[in-house]
């Protein structure tokens, strides 16, 4: 004979499994919270978080002041710049055109932009895409730089290829070791302008930010950021001082950095990579291969994403970015489906260490 349980009991026992899940729930809340309050006050500039899992954002929150002068606090539909995390966008792009066969990966540079001949077959687009080129950086070489602003006073991509034409060495022979080249991914960058003969904002407007509904992100240079309330005001503390930095000069050069976006187009973003929307998936895993050099070894990086594994066995892919005073922090374990997303518009007293890390091990099983 079956047993049935009474009705009741049934509820109570659902009644009750709800409870324990929101109630860890708000436990995890509270311990993302304490992270941010620790660097964070109502008065200061802040920042947002989202944390997803399977697809659902299970926490998401706004800290601190978008703007300190006019004491509007910040929300989650708040807009930063995210720095160097916007290089896997660039790195998306290549793969874009490659699925496209507009090009092939280890195709020398030069072959599509000749400004680049120079330095030699060598120096692939898989070299760039993975910080193995060697090519000179004027971000970090002095005499690249001025020179660079000799030919323009707010320098853009093409002024970059006209300076890469005549000056600079490759620092060493492409693939011999991994060195962060943001002059790299600007080339890159000039890439993805060459190839789709569209402007690098448009062609992230019409290949990634529109078909995925992301209306708060754009690339620049776009006048929408001198115009757009959501846009989070940036802060950098000098001289003992807290100051507004919402420009630069070197704000046109397209490729190694010049997104902005919100916590919540970024989850639109994030769900994306898992489906075949903007690439194949068997596209998208070949960003996550890191590099291998001459001698066989690999680093930790593929296209635009570092890639590694926690002390605890979890597989991850991270990036982070640093941009005028904002500062954002990204990594995916594509495996527990599992995505922290942190943007903050202050450079200064951060938290130590990685706390998207720190955040994602709470929720980790």
């Amino acid at each position: 004979m079956r047993k049935f349980f009474p009705i009741f009991l049934i509820t109570i026992m659902v009644v009750f499994c709800i409870s324990i899940q929101i109630g860890q729930a708000e436990d995890e809340g509270k311990e993302v919270d304490e992270i941010f309050d620790s660097f964070i006050t109502d008065d200061s500039p802040g920042g947002a978080v989202i944390v997803i899992e399977e697809g659902k954002v299970i926490y998401k929150s706004a800290y601190g002041l978008a703007d300190i002068k006019k004491k509007i606090p910040m929300n989650t539909k708040n807009i930063f710049h995210l720095g160097s995390t916007g290089k896997q966008f660039t790195a998306l792009a290549v793969m874009m055109l490659a699925e496209k066969g507009k090009l092939k990966y280890d195709e020398p540079v030069g072959k599509y932009l000749p400004e680049l001949n120079r330095f030699g077959n060598k120096l692939t687009i898989r070299r760039l895409l993975h910080h193995t080129s060697g090519i000179p950086d004027y971000t970090t070489d002095d005499k690249l730089y001025e020179d660079l602003f000799k030919l323009s006073k707010k320098p853009a991509n093409k002024d970059a290829l006209s300076l890469l034409a005549k000056e600079g060495k490759l620092l060493f022979t492409p693939g011999e070791r991994f060195e962060y080249s943001n002059t790299g991914y600007d080339m890159l960058g000039s890439l993805v302008e060459k190839l789709s003969g569209q402007t690098f904002p448009v062609f992230m407007e019409k290949h990634i930010f529109g078909p995925l509904g992301m209306k708060n992100s754009f690339s620049l240079p776009n006048p929408s950021r001198k115009k757009d309330s959501k846009i989070a005001h940036s802060y950098e503390m000098e001289d003992g001082k807290v100051e507004v930095y919402d420009s630069d000069p070197m704000d046109d050069l397209v490729g190694s950095g010049s997104i902005y976006s919100t916590v919540e187009d970024m989850y639109l973003y994030d769900q994306a990579l898992y489906t075949d929307k903007l690439v194949k998936q068997s596209t998208f895993a070949e960003a996550l291969k890191p590099a291998k050099l001459n001698d066989g070894t690999n680093t930790d990086y593929g296209f635009g994403w570092e890639v590694g594994k926690t002390e605890t066995g979890h597989r991850y892919m991270k990036h982070d970015g640093a941009w005028l005073g904002f500062i954002s922090y990204y990594v995916r374990f594509p495996k527990e489906h599992l995505s922290v997303i942190i943007l903050l518009n202050r450079n200064y007293d951060l938290p130590e260490g990685d706390p998207e890390m720190e955040i994602a091990d709470i929720f980790l099983l």
